[in-house]
Parts: structure tokens; sequence; C-alpha cells
């Protein structure tokens, strides 16, 4: 089960996700982000370190976030990741072009 929590400023939101971003939780983060795009957000961060498993179809939400921020010059941006949501990335190959941080050690 995904929780999440937005913090909204002008063009920017902020969200913190907290569970696993799997098919049951990728269509209704797929249309929250949608929805805050569509009311004008152009750069969403996004962090994710408290995420503790991340399917393909949770990178398909990303992906696809990416690529409709792109083309209204907005931007993603992954803050934070947990080590498995940054592990999962590195092996698709798509770790560096979601500039995904490398997990703090505590």
């Amino acid at each position: 089960m995904m929780k999440l929590s937005i913090r909204r400023d002008d063009q920017t939101a902020r969200l913190t996700l907290r569970g696993d971003l799997d098919a049951l939780a990728s269509d209704p983060l797929r249309e929250t982000l949608a929805g805050l795009v569509e009311e004008g957000a152009r750069v969403l961060e996004l962090d994710m370190l408290r995420v503790r498993y991340l399917t393909s179809t949770g990178v398909s939400v990303l992906l696809g976030l990416r690529k409709r921020l792109a083309a209204v010059d907005g931007a993603l941006r992954i803050v934070s990741a947990s080590p498995g949501v940054r592990s999962t990335l590195d092996v698709l190959g798509f770790g560096s072009m979601l500039d995904v941080p490398l997990a703090e050690v505590a």
C-alpha cells in the first residue's frame, strides 16, 4: 500500500511516498501526478526514501511523468531514494536518466 503526502508551492510540488510502488499503487499515483501537472505544477520533487518496493509498473509511472513534464518545460526530481528504489532503477538503466541520488549512509 502506498501512502503519499503533497506540499505545493507555486509551480513546485514535493511528494513524499511511503510503502510499495507496485501495480496496485501505480494508477492512483499516475492520476495524482497528472492532476498536479494539469493544475500548473512544473517541477515535481519525489522523496522516495521510504519506498520499500518499486516494480516495473512504478518505473513506467516515473518515466511517463518525466516525459509529460518535459513537454511543458518542467522537471522531475527524485530528491531521495531508498536503496531498493535506487537499485531497481540502476538495474533497469534509469538511475542516471532520472538523476537518482545515492542513499545517505546513517
